[in-house]
């Protein structure tokens, strides 16, 4: 099998074991941070290079150059996460060890290929930690030098040292970084790296992927208590490649460290890619603009796994135009992707960044987007996404939840950008909504003196009724939103704090003030308004 073929077989194989391993490798990922995230990343990273490598025509398939090109290229742009910044270098440096076609791979060539991979990952991780993917790959490839030392030309018993070498450093990682000790797991990106080994050893020798999937780890495991974020590794995981002189990349890498975590830095030849942890995206991605033309700009809050773009239940291959959503809650935020909506967290007193609506529009999977800002304070960010994002991009004006839902069920990922505008903006403008909440402090207001303990009700930052009962603020303010106007469907959304059956009292006294609307009831989980009510 010559360089060219094999390289694209063990690219195929490794893509069908992270795709096997993805939920394991997740669950395990409580280094630098428990985010739950590395076998995502590795494998949103792989499926690019995989799909690139398809659309090689046959007579390149077997050239060395021309897959070395495809690979190198695809990893680094689709690089996601810190381990996907680590893959892209050690697929780069295994590419440019491939010597000029040959029919069969020798077996110091393989060993002069792992160790290539090892010094590009320890080069592209800025504050290298033994117990971690670096370990397994340094260890992998002692391994096969030794095996090489004593039979140059048998790639298939260097691979066969190379993974053992990996395998033991791997259970070995368990006891060298105290996070991975606490929840008694090896390292997510090191178990990673030791499948791409197996993967490499499986096309030399003629066979599939060996490892099994093992126990699953803390993280995402629901009811379990796992680690917490380490709030000291930053709020925000933040990537873009950007195209620079080595100069400036040096300049860049110092300017990062000194307000970010979890560096890692991998290209060459002018373009790189970049990944950080920090609390402060906009000064990351100012300094990478310093430094030269930046590009595939994405930033992400810890508080949100990664997950693939929805596009509802249309093919991913016939999604024209995608959605994003800003929601506070749980609740909100399933039934947002329900929708078929890529969800950033925020509201009230939690305000997305800028570049995290980019992130979020970018995440949508297709050309254009919706963005539905769904609250007035999201509005600007939101405005400001969409005006300087690398997509083409339309804020719809929904500034509250039970408007954003409207506009949402109206969208259609197979429409254009210009035909979801207008007919969400409509669905969204025929509503009409208010909150309930109960009141923490005095207040003098338009409707009179509000005590701690009142309920009230506002349209916008208006209260408009006061009462002890939120039963009967409800009613009210439904009366309010629905004027002489015709109503068909009251949309009551619950937020933090409501339980029987002071819900059921409040429903019940609605459906008795409006006997022919429907009311429908949604568990929101927001945490600022315990009821949002919209009325259309």
């Amino acid at each position: 099998m010559s360089d060219a073929r094999l390289l694209r077989v063990a690219m195929a194989l490794y893509q069908e074991a992270l795709s096997v391993h993805r939920d394991e490798l997740d669950s395990l990922n409580v280094f630098p941070v428990p985010d739950g995230d590395t076998g995502t990343n590795l494998l949103f990273t792989q499926r690019a290079v995989t799909a690139a490598l398809s659309l090689l025509n046959p007579a390149e398939e077997d050239e060395v150059a021309a897959v070395r090109e495809v690979v190198e290229a695809a990893a680094l742009r689709a690089a996601r996460g810190n381990s996907g910044v680590i893959l892209a270098a050690v697929l780069r440096a295994l590419c440019d060890s491939l010597p000029a076609p040959s029919e069969r791979l020798a077996g110091w060539v393989l060993a002069e290929a792992f160790d290539a991979a090892s010094q590009a990952a320890w080069r592209a991780v800025v504050d290298p930690k033994e117990g971690t993917a670096l370990t397994v790959l340094r260890e992998a490839a002692a391994g096969a030098r030794r095996a090489a030392a004593g039979a140059a030309d048998d790639a298939a018993a260097v691979s066969r040292e190379a993974l053992a070498a990996a395998a033991q450093a791997l259970a070995e990682t368990r006891h060298q970084r105290p996070e991975l000790e606490r929840a008694g797991v090896v390292d997510a990106g090191a178990l990673g790296l030791v499948l791409l080994i197996d993967c490499i050893r499986a096309a030399v020798v003629g066979d599939g992927p060996s490892i099994p999937v093992g126990p699953y780890g803390p993280v995402g495991r629901p009811g379990a208590d796992g680690p917490s974020r380490l709030s000291e590794d930053g709020a925000f995981e933040v990537q873009f490649i950007v195209h620079a002189d080595e100069e400036s990349i040096e300049r860049l890498r110092r300017d990062l460290v000194a307000g970010g975590t979890s560096l890692a830095i991998s290209g060459e030849r002018g373009t790189y890619a970049v990944h950080v942890h920090t609390d402060d995206p906009e000064r990351a991605l100012a300094a990478g603009a310093a430094a030269g033309a930046v590009e595939d700009r994405a930033v992400r809050p810890f508080d949100a796994r990664p997950e693939e773009p929805s596009g509802g239940s249309v093919p991913a291959g016939q999604v024209r135009t995608g959605l994003v959503a800003v929601a506070d809650g749980a609740g909100l935020e399933r039934v947002f992707r329900s929708l078929g909506a890529v969800v950033v967290a925020g509201g009230p007193g939690r305000n997305p960044p800028v570049a995290v609506l980019q992130s979020a529009l970018t995440a949508a999977g297709a050309e254009g987007a919706i963005l539905l800002p769904n609250h007035p304070t999201v509005v600007p960010a939101a405005r400001a996404a969409a005006e300087s994002g690398e997509r083409s991009a339309v804020v719809v004006d929904a500034r509250s939840i039970p408007a954003g839902l409207a506009a949402a069920a109206a969208y259609r990922a197979d429409a254009t950008v210009g035909q979801n505008a207008r007919e969400m903006s409509a669905a969204g403008a025929a509503v009409r909504a208010g909150e309930v909440g109960i009141a923490a402090v005095a207040v003098d207001t338009a409707a009179g003196p509000v005590r701690p303990g009142d309920w009230f009700a506002a349209v916008g930052e208006t209260v408009v009724e006061i009462g002890d009962e939120p039963a009967p603020v409800a009613v009210r303010l439904v009366e309010r939103l629905i004027g002489r106007a015709e109503a068909e469907l009251i949309t009551v959304v619950l937020g933090e704090g409501a339980a029987a059956p002071e819900v059921d009292n409040v429903c019940e006294a609605l459906r008795e003030a409006g006997p022919g609307l429907r009311v429908d009831v949604i568990v929101g989980g927001q945490p600022h308004h315990r009821y949002l009510i919209g009325v259309e």
